[in-house]
């Protein structure tokens, strides 16, 4: 769905809700230069360092601790790494409110970037300007949001 739209080449990904950090992992297989892993969970942190350097791109790949909401709202995805991010992962925990993710990215995506977020059927996006399209895979929806050109 997103590698039609654009490719990874050079890119910069940012991995919301990280977990073993599978999404930011295969942006980087595909040519990412760059991933920033947020995770609240000590264990899941744990897994993303360790294949991060099982992979060999532990100097690829920064991890951070905060909570998603939080961070995104204290701009330090930004200030921390002085450049937005062009691919934006959203895979969070089923019962969290996500409707805000595509308000809270949008300061820190790069024009013609893509947030994709995963969530359950019950969340609906419907009528955003920026919501590209929404595709279901089994029980969950993936909905793609554009971030516009440069004005």
């Amino acid at each position: 769905m997103l590698a039609s739209r654009r490719g990874f080449e050079e890119t910069r990904v940012l991995d919301l809700y990280a977990g073993s950090g599978a999404l930011g992992f295969e942006a980087l297989s595909r040519g990412a230069r760059f991933a920033l892993f947020v995770e609240r969970d000590a264990v899941a942190r744990d897994c993303i360092a360790a294949n991060a350097d099982n992979l060999g791109v532990a100097n690829d790949v920064r991890i951070s601790a905060d909570e998603v909401v939080s961070y995104l709202r204290s701009g330090a995805a930004v200030t921390e790494g002085g450049e937005r991010f062009d691919i934006v992962f959203a895979d969070p925990p089923y019962g969290i409110g996500v409707e805000a993710l595509p308000d809270l990215v949008a300061p820190v995506l790069n024009a013609g970037g893509f947030l994709v977020v995963e969530h359950d059927p019950s969340t609906s996006f419907d009528g955003r300007d920026d919501l590209i399209t929404t595709r279901r895979f089994g029980r969950t929806l993936v909905s793609l949001f554009g971030a516009g050109p440069e004005d």
